[in-house]
């Protein structure tokens, strides 16, 4: 960078020039002889060096440039050797003491103007056009493409050292003709770029109003790149300066740097971005000055893989800096909201006053206390930091509230945070005491995530709150339930842990089990969680009975094996509903997967999605049931690997229908259900599962007394009671033949919708209870039992009524529901009889 001073005066420079790389040597000289001195430089390479000269002091692409010049050590020199009224180049040879001087070179190069208005006329001899792009073809390199207002629909490829200069950001508007592509994409070394507002690269996430690609020495400044996805994009592109450039409301950045390195921005604006204001990638070296981000939708300034690079006096309104996985980066005097950025790194024994906003690296024994840090992306962050007290902040409306990565053994207590994205999250972090912290109102509101054991090893105690309910983080327990007021539930290294009857909201996760094996999930609902359930290195744990909905991830199994799901309902979650990740051997059935996206399902792993006879209800399965079992004809494939359920479901699993009166589900009425009965009657609904409830209350009046328990008595005694007696197979055959009694059977399965319409609507009418009592009733579980489905239903539909003699001779068949009701059903029984 060049700094001029027109009058000798010391102070602010009248003029600050960006030209040149880190190792140049500065040369001066009158290069036209037009009685002004310009700025230059001299490069020395391995063995020689070549200069670069700058006729109008602009910076960008230079002027001249020399052959090869020089040994490498020299020193340049300039002056009129010849008298000729221009100044020409030289070297000094310190080794030696020599004076080269050359009164030949530089000649000043030919160069032209060009200009551009879409009100032209093509006239190619005056070099004057109607595009933008007509006139950069026009060009060689030091050539300069003026371009006048008005606006351009078109996409400008740049592969020349030019400068281009528009009217004015207000009123020359360069708009994408194709959204997918670059405004104006740069590949050519030193060129310079003002004056224009870019817009409309709205097609990829990296389509930017600028982009450069692997393009060094450019100037981009006094321009507006807005409203693209991002302003201005740097890709492999180093020694490059963006200055006094606007870029706001972009789809994902203003600026972004990309594996680019000695990059100088300074005095840009970037607001309002839908991510990040500046974002630098894998870029190392560069300087980010003077700068002034405000309200971008995650973090202002973010820095992830990319060291040595320096802030200095940037501005953050409603945002602040994040950094991930840095290192060496130079933050000094920039302002968040007012206060100062707390920035540490490789810093012991200091306590933080007054900030805006704390950052530490690689820290240790730091304390941050009593500090308010609202609206700064990040409250605060610990990155490789230990053994510090964070105590007694109040941390609302940022991304993350307290962050913590890779740090160790830090205590967080009395802190309040509230109305964040993520409250209190710590990631790959150990043996971090957490008490008396009150998360409210984030979005999620605390979570663990890590990959070893040692990464879950934390102490939580109740006193942590999420939403005025208790954190319950249990590490090496076993043999206990959760209790059922639960906020948060973490389970880590433990076994025949039960967690049952909890809802749970707003959490990184719902419920957490890490390294866990041998317990039970049951009865739970989870919702607006990032993930409802999250198993991770956890086996032979099953997973019953729960509804995860509207979570970013429903169910989510990583590294765990030999676990069951079963009976659980995922509905509305932004990802899979089940997603089984490097998991294998576990047992997913009778689960309802409906309208998740984009996967109702995901496995990466070998899974079994089915019983071997029932597989689970997906909401996207476009199979078919031509023979009307409830099955569906064609398999599901499981997206992400080999998986297969072979059984898919064609309606939503409604779970196990028993049959009334039948409380152990052993097939038969016993005084033993008579017994269960009137526990429930005297316990209430509370003490038994809605299923066993159904089939207690055989008297149909909505709940449970000791009537139906009497009732249940006298149909185990053989007195009437109102409901039909249904045997085993091998029971009442053996009663049909000491009877010489025909027989029904019904066939059906637990999960067809019709088979349970039969139990609720046929089966309990007066009239069918009492012409029942002429037959001996059984039922044949067609699942349980293939092969006496096959003897009595070999077409396979159910529900099948089958009416036979007692020596097993067919004498009537009734397939599917009677649509005539139980009336119909009458209908049908009495012709059995009379056949029979």
């Amino acid at each position: 960078m060049f700094f001029l001073d027109f009058d000798n005066s010391g102070g602010l420079s009248d003029q600050s020039v960006a030209f040149g790389e880190p190792d140049d040597l500065p040369a001066i000289g009158d290069w036209d002889g037009d009685g002004d001195d310009n700025i230059g430089l001299y490069r020395p390479g391995s063995t020689t060096g070549v200069f670069y000269l700058d006729l109008d002091n602009d910076g960008g692409a230079a002027d001249i440039v020399t052959p090869e010049y020089g040994d490498l050590g020299d020193i340049p020199i300039a002056g009129d050797w010849d008298g000729d009224g221009d100044d020409n180049i030289g070297v000094y040879r310190p080794g030696t003491g020599e004076f080269f001087m050359d009164a030949t070179v530089p000649d000043v190069l030919p160069s032209k103007m060009i200009y551009v208005d879409d009100d032209f006329i093509d006239d190619p001899s005056e070099h004057r056009w109607d595009t933008i792009q007509e006139g950069v073809d026009d060009a060689a390199d030091g050539d300069t493409v003026v371009v006048y207002a008005g606006t351009y629909y078109e996409n400008v490829d740049v592969g020349r050292s030019i400068t281009l200069e528009g009217e004015g950001v207000d009123v020359v508007t360069v708009r994408a003709g194709d959204a997918g592509d670059h405004v104006f994409e740069v590949t050519a070394d030193y060129v310079g770029i003002s004056g224009f507002a870019l817009t409309g690269a709205t097609g990829s996430w990296s389509n930017a109003g600028f982009y450069l690609s692997n393009a060094e020495h450019c100037n981009i400044f006094d321009n507006n790149a807005s409203n693209n996805n991002c302003g201005i994009y740097l890709s492999g592109s180093s020694s490059n300066t963006l200055q006094d450039n606007t870029v706001n409301s972009n789809g994902r950045s203003g600026i972004c740097l990309s594996s680019s390195c000695n990059n100088t921005l300074t005095d840009n604006m970037a607001n309002s971005n839908n991510l990040y204001g500046i974002d630098l990638l894998y870029s190392d070296n560069n300087t980010l000055q003077d700068n002034a981000v405000n309200s971008n939708g995650y973090y202002g300034i973010y820095i992830y893989s990319s060291n040595n690079n320096v802030l200095m006096e940037n501005t953050f309104i409603d945002g602040g800096l994040f950094v991930w996985n840095s290192y060496r980066n130079t933050v000094k005097n920039n302002i968040v909201n007012g206060k100062h950025l707390a920035y540490l790194e490789d810093i012991s024994n200091f306590t933080i006053q007054n900030a805006g906003q704390v950052v530490l690296v690689n820290c240790t024994n730091i304390t941050v206390e009593s500090l308010n840090l609202s609206n700064a992306s990040i409250g605060i962050e610990l990155l490789e930091t230990d053994d510090c007290n964070i105590a007694n902040n109040i941390i609302s409306n940022n991304r993350y509230g307290i962050i913590s990565q890779y740090s160790n053994d830090n205590t967080l207590a009395n802190n309040i945070v509230s109305n964040n994205e993520f409250g209190i999250y710590m990631r790959y972090s150990s043996n971090n005491t957490l008490q008396n912290n009150i998360m409210s109102g984030n979005t999620y509101n605390f979570g663990v995530w890590g990959g070893s054991l040692s990464d879950y090893t934390q102490n939580i105690d109740t006193s942590n709150t999420v939403d005025e309910k208790p954190i319950y983080y249990w590490v090496d327990q076993k043999n206990v339930q959760i209790p059922n007021d639960a906020g948060f539930v973490g389970v880590v290294d433990s076994t025949n842990i039960t967690v049952r009857d909890v809802t749970l909201t707003n959490n990184t996760q719902g419920i957490l089990f890490a390294y866990s094996a041998n317990s039970r999930i049951e009865n739970v609902t989870t919702s607006n969680n990032w993930h409802g359930i999250f198993l991770r290195y956890s086996n032979n744990n099953t997973l019953s009975s729960n509804t995860a909905n509207s979570n970013n991830y429903g169910i989510h199994l990583r590294y765990s094996s030999n676990n069951t799901l079963e009976n659980n309902n995922a509905s509305n979650n932004d990802y899979p509903g089940i997603y089984l990740d490097d998991s294998s051997n576990n047992t997913i059935y009778h689960n309802n997967l409906i309208n998740n996206t984009p996967y109702n399902a995901y496995d990466t792993g070998t899974n079994q999605w089915d019983s071997g006879s029932e597989g689970n209800y997906y909401s996207d399965y476009t199979g078919t049931d031509p023979d009307g079992d409830g099955i569906g004809e064609d398999p599901y494939q499981i997206p992400g690997g080999t998986s297969i359920d072979h059984f898919p479901l064609m309606q939503p699993w409604a779970g196990d229908t028993q049959q009334l009166g039948d409380l152990n589900g052993d097939n038969q009425i016993t005084p033993a259900d008579a017994t269960i009965a009137l526990a429930i009657a005297v316990g209430g609904s509370a003490s038994c599962d809605a299923v066993t409830l159904a089939a207690a209350d055989v008297s149909g009046d909505g709940c449970v007394t000791s009537l139906d328990a009497l009732m249940i008595l006298q149909a185990a005694a053989g007195t009437p009671a109102n409901i039909i007696t249904w045997h085993s197979y091998e029971e009442g055959m053996e009663i049909a033949g000491a009877q010489n009694k025909p027989v029904m059977i019904e066939v059906y399965t637990v999960w067809c919708k019709w088979c349970k319409e039969m139990d609720r609507v046929i089966y309990t009418d007066p009239d069918v209870i009492d012409l029942a009592d002429q037959f001996v009733c059984i039922k044949i579980d067609a699942d349980k039992r293939r092969d006496l489905a096959a003897r009595y239903n070999p077409a396979g539909g159910v529900p099948t009524t089958v009416f036979i003699r007692s020596d097993d001779t067919e004498v009537h068949r009734v397939v599917g529901y009677p649509q005539g009701g139980a009336e119909a059903f009458i209908q049908e029984m009495m012709v059995a009889l009379s056949n029979a």
